[in-house]
């Protein structure tokens, strides 16, 4: 595809300009032309009073600043350039083109996408699509920044890349950026769908059309990780639309973004956490559907059938979602929906309107913000407030060939653990009542004498127990590696 720097080629002609007059000081008269006296001044031509401002040249590592396509056509650029300015533009070939073209005027005033390895422009190849950029950072292997800048960009077909496509193209590279010149200055018009990558920001345009981002949607050969930011993102879509933002071994963060006219906008991780603050979400179904570890704090939503869904179904036991310090408005249905199973916990206000299905806990909030505004005209939910939040455990299971020392003489090893203490999604580091916790008795070991040790500070120390059934029940007040012995 064409491409042309109209910026770029003011300038040059300016530098030209400069050159020839600097070699070439003096004036050329016609034939019958009278030149003037030796001893007269030669007159320069003044400037308009009111000149162009010129344009800051940006430094490498950063995309030059563009004008949106819609407020200039190629005729306002000629008029720009300084009189006598021949302006040509050539395709890839080095061929001519005439300006009349729409050719030349797409080269003219496109954004056009170009890849910066490590965010240095130098030498960059500009290209037609985002893809084709895309594909230019796995050819390279390396990490860096795609840089669009100003203006409307109509993709054919919207978006599209999957780094599965390009498996021979050097390595995954470890982190890429595609980076606008900010909302409302750099638009897509089309759908964006990206999958298959590790580390990615996406940062700065308008985005009219659905948003679909998976760092890991194919399972083979290739395993994606890394973390995944959605930063001055304004997504505009129609009342079917659904957003899907997924990201495997890494954590996502939202924030300073926009989300309007949605069926949904889902969002979540698995291998780390989400952290969707400072966004809007609006006139959609749900406003923001959210599973996995995440923390929901600082967002404003309204018209919203449902505000936020906080999905916990088939998420590790221990998982929790805190929903804290929002504004609600407008919605037909409910503030806030859980869906949970046991072991799992959401954390929000208790004064919110909301629904609850399974058999997690919903806990209010004591030391989070409370959400405001919320609707007490949409639905009723549960006509009990949510429980006082309490520290809770979260434990997993310890292979014995873990330990962190030898078992004291003659105590032999039943079972193992590692136990973490949370209070409203954040970790703790004491419980001074404890919380309760317990061991299930191994098959074959019933009746059994049994102790429950703690590994403190380079050395076990046991710690209180009980037998009740099936199970060894201890507290729990400091987090670490529990150890059930049978003693003789």
């Amino acid at each position: 595809m064409l491409k042309q720097n109209r910026y770029s080629i003011f300038s040059l002609a300016v530098l030209l300009a400069l050159l020839v007059a600097a070699v070439m000081p003096l004036a050329a008269f016609a034939q019958d032309e009278t030149p003037p006296p030796a001893d007269a001044p030669v007159v320069e031509e003044v400037p308009p009073a009111d000149p162009p401002a010129a344009e800051e040249v940006p430094p490498a590592d950063a995309p030059a600043a563009d004008v949106p396509a819609e407020d200039l056509t190629v005729p306002e650029v000629l008029e720009m350039l300084p009189e006598g300015t021949d302006l040509a533009v050539v395709d890839e070939n080095g061929a001519p083109v005439p300006l009349a073209s729409e050719e030349a005027a797409e080269a003219i005033l496109l954004p056009d996408p170009k890849f910066c390895p490590a965010g240095n422009c130098t030498g960059a190849t500009v290209r037609g699509t985002i893809a084709e950029a895309i594909a230019d950072a796995y050819a390279a292997g390396v990490s860096g920044t795609i840089f669009i800048e100003a203006g409307v960009f109509n993709p054919n077909g919207g978006v599209y890349f999957d780094g599965m496509n390009y498996p021979n193209f050097g390595q995954v590279p470890p982190s890429l950026a595609i980076i606008g010149a900010g909302s409302g200055e750099t638009i897509i018009n089309g759908n964006m769908y990206i999958r298959n990558v590790n580390a990615f920001t996406l940062q700065g345009f308008t985005l009219n059309g659905r948003l679909t981002f998976d760092t890991q949607q194919t399972w083979g050969i290739w395993e994606y990780s890394g973390d995944v930011n959605i930063v001055d993102v304004e997504q505009y879509g129609n009342s079917d639309t659904s957003n899907r933002i997924n990201v495997r071994n890494g954590d996502l963060t939202i924030t300073g973004s926009t989300f309007e006219n949605n069926n949904q906008t889902m969002t979540g991780s698995s291998g780390g956490a989400s952290e969707i603050f400072g966004n809007t979400f609006s006139d959609s179904h749900t406003g923001l559907i959210v599973w996995g570890e995440a923390v929901v704090s600082g967002n404003t939503f309204s018209n919203n059938d449902t505000h936020v869904r906080a999905s916990l179904v088939e998420q590790p036991a221990g998982t929790t979602i805190v929903i804290c310090d929002n504004v609600f408005s407008g919605n037909s249905e409910y503030d806030i929906e859980a869906f949970t199973d046991a072991g799992t916990f959401v954390y929000l206000d208790q004064a919110v309107n909301y629904a609850t299905m399974g058999d997690g806990t919903i806990y209010g909030c004591l030391t989070c913000g409370g959400n405001t505004g919320g609707d007490t005209g949409g639905k009723n939910g549960k006509d009990k407030k949510p429980d006082v939040s309490q520290i809770i455990a979260i434990t997993n299971p310890l292979d014995g060939n873990q330990l962190p020392g030898g078992l004291p003489d003659g105590n032999t090893l039943a079972d193992s653990m590692t136990v973490v203490l949370k209070f409203e999604g954040q970790q703790i580091d004491e419980a001074p009542n404890g919380v309760q916790v317990a061991f299930d008795i191994p098959d074959g070991m019933k009746g059994k004498t049994f102790n429950v040790l703690f590994w403190d500070g380079g050395k076990w120390v046991t710690i209180a127990s009980s037998v009740a059934g099936n199970m060894v029940k201890f507290l729990v007040t400091k987090p670490g590696i529990y150890a059930l012995v049978v003693v003789p």
